[in-house]
């Protein structure tokens, strides 16, 4: 695994100590289907250390015709919060999601918000960048301490789409990436 830090001028949170509130930590993905990325969040978002960490995911809803993961989560112990209108495909509902998802934001208060996956990737992390910098001292070039963490799965980049709808998603992705201050890859490519 390979970790990439993109924006220079990126904010880190201090290092926990026991004296310290936990570290609140927000993972988005757009569903919880069958497959690695939707074990992978659970086993993330499971597996902190409770006294060290406050932690939420947030998911959209499986469609029919795909299997749902949803038990999985539960019976590691976390209990999904669900956004109805965040799904795969592309729709008309995209910017209701990222305003939903801010709102989850203002009242979850995370230290990190972490986003898988493509299309959750997008929408999280305009989500997380609106409520990092829409805060009174951002008049001040200061913004709300919060740090945004992305996860690749799959290879929606590479040999998945057509050579043009592969290059806009590039596009998207490399304006994305200066709104992400980590980003985690599972491939060196």
């Amino acid at each position: 695994m390979q970790v990439v830090k993109p924006n220079s001028e990126s904010q880190s949170n201090p290092p926990y100590s026991p004296q310290s509130p936990p570290i609140s930590v927000v993972r988005i993905i757009d569903r919880l289907n069958i497959g690695g990325p939707a074990k992978h969040v659970v086993w993330l978002t499971a597996g902190l250390a409770p006294d060290a960490f406050d932690t939420a995911l947030i998911t959209g809803t499986v469609p029919a015709g795909e299997g749902d993961m949803g038990y999985f989560a539960r019976s590691e112990g976390v209990e999904p919060l669900m956004l109805p209108a965040m799904s795969r495909e592309l729709s008309p509902r995209d910017g209701l999601v990222v305003l939903q998802l801010l709102r989850l934001l203002w009242r979850l208060r995370p230290d990190i918000v972490h986003t898988h996956k493509a299309k959750a990737g997008a929408g999280g992390r305009v989500a997380a960048w609106l409520y990092k910098w829409l805060t009174p001292s951002a008049l001040w070039l200061k913004p709300r301490p919060c740090t945004i963490v992305h996860t690749y799965h799959g290879h929606v980049l590479h040999s998945y789409f057509g050579p043009l709808k592969t290059r806009l998603f590039l596009m998207i992705e490399r304006l994305l990436a200066k709104l992400t201050d980590h980003i985690i890859t599972v491939s060196e490519q």
